[in-house]
């Protein structure tokens, strides 16, 4: 797939899993209790591939849209795309958490790695981006640049 614009990617989907309840898909007492008040209407998560500057790098996305009506529901996804920014309130599962895996290292998501979290209307968007074949820097700055990229295109 690539990114219409000055960047685009060459991106190589691994797992692509959706499922209906979000709370059920998730760890942190904080964000399982705000998806438990606040429900999903669906939850899409992916494992993925692509190249960053010549490196090889891998990304797990969970994305995310909440039940109600504007503006309300805009409140809502807002907040909780606030909660995942914080640190120790949990956040969805990645695939990686329930089992899935690229087809090769690693097999749990590196730590550091790039985090990123987008809201839109009713939608949340988060990414895990890592390279392949080194450690990443922590919030490396062309990783969230990915993320950013690639935040409409699925």
């Amino acid at each position: 797939m690539s990114v219409d614009g000055a960047r685009s990617y060459d991106i190589k989907i691994w797992a692509d899993v959706q499922s209906t309840d979000c709370a059920n898909h998730a760890h942190g007492k904080p964000v399982v209790d705000y998806l438990t008040a606040h429900p999903c209407r669906g939850l899409e998560r992916l494992l993925a591939t692509t190249s960053v500057n010549g490196k090889p790098v891998g990304f797990a996305q969970s994305s995310l849209g909440f039940v109600g009506s504007a503006p309300a529901v805009y409140t809502i996804a807002g907040n909780f795309a606030a909660l995942e920014r914080k640190d120790g309130t949990g956040s969805i599962n990645d695939l990686f958490r329930e089992g899935y895996r690229l087809p090769s290292d690693p097999s749990k998501l590196p730590s550091p790695d790039a985090f990123d979290v987008q809201s839109q209307d009713s939608g949340v968007t988060i990414v895990d981006a890592f390279y392949l074949d080194r450690k990443t820097p922590n919030n490396d700055p062309a990783l969230v640049q990915l993320a950013r990229d690639i935040y409409l295109q699925f």
